[in-house]
């Protein structure tokens, strides 16, 4: 009897075992054989961010996303000055020519000269590092700062958090990938593909925007503007000596001689014609004179 009764036992377990083995390949076949579920899709992109905890780089361990903290501080510095010069042209030839020893460049400018002063604006690029020697030797003697501001912002965060987001974005992006391929509906193709479009999208705008940061904090900024009044003197010419004098005029009677000269090699024709025709008066009154003694005697 106890025999029968182990054996009734041992069938029933065997029973159990293989319903649940049903059970769950009809589950499998239910979620890939009829093709992908909405309502998976829909849920996937409602959480497709990691949680934060001030990461650039997701490594995968084990299923589980690691974080790894860069803490590197990205500050962009901004500076405005304004200086008065004695000397500007001095001043601007220096300047344009030490630019390059600090890898610093000019990426705008504009001069302006008035009657009262001469001025140069320019937008200044220079690697963060030598942001401080640049400045200081905007400084010395001609040079008086008339307004000195300096600024820096600390994007570090911000580069951080949207790295953070962009990988958790690639992350959504391979999903939705796997999705695809196990797809067999063409409305699910459909669906999964625009969201694919909207997560491309928003990783390359947050690239794009990482890169303007970076940029921005690697290259600080200095807006400076330099001026130097013009300065007016009444001063009056040394005068001439004696010996100048008597040189300038003597230069200037031959200039005169010259013109008179060259005046009536101009009006040579008219010269002629007066000479012809005092030659002709004056024998017509010799004529006239003799006539006129021989009539009278």
């Amino acid at each position: 009897m106890k025999q029968y009764i182990y054996f009734m036992a041992i069938i029933a377990l065997l029973a159990m075992s293989c319903g649940q083995g049903e059970l769950q390949k009809e589950a499998a076949s239910d979620s890939t054989g009829t093709g992908i579920n909405i309502g998976n899709i829909q849920e996937l992109s409602a959480s497709d961010t990691l949680p934060y905890n001030d990461s650039v780089t997701v490594l995968q361990s084990g299923g589980a996303p690691i974080i790894a903290a860069d803490w590197d501080k990205k500050l962009v510095k901004t500076a405005h000055l304004n200086l008065e010069l004695h000397n500007y042209d001095s001043f601007d030839y220096a300047l344009h020519h030490q630019l390059k020893s600090f890898g610093a460049y000019i990426a705008s400018e504009k001069q302006e000269r008035t009657e009262s002063t001469v001025q140069n604006t320019l937008t200044i690029k220079v690697p963060v590092a030598q942001f401080e020697s640049l400045l200081g030797s905007l400084n010395g003697r001609g040079i008086l700062v008339k307004e000195k501001e300096i600024t820096a912002e600390d994007v570090t965060t911000s580069i951080i958090d949207t790295k953070a987001r962009t990988e958790a974005k690639k992350i959504v992006r391979a999903r939705y990938l796997e999705l695809m391929k196990e797809s067999r509906k063409m409305d699910d193709v459909l669906t999964i593909q625009d969201q694919l479009n909207n997560v491309q999208q928003t990783i390359e705008n947050n690239t794009g925007h990482v890169n303007q940061l970076e940029q921005q904090a690697a290259y600080s900024t200095i807006n400076l503007s330099y001026y130097q009044p013009n300065v007016i003197t009444d001063v009056q010419p040394d005068q001439p000596g004696y010996g100048w004098q008597l040189f300038t005029s003597f230069t200037n009677g031959l200039s005169i001689i010259g013109n008179v000269l060259l005046f009536i090699v101009a009006i040579w024709p008219f010269a002629i014609i007066g000479i012809v025709a005092w030659l002709y008066f004056s024998k017509r009154r010799n004529h006239l004179k003799t006539q006129k003694s021989i009539q009278d005697a």
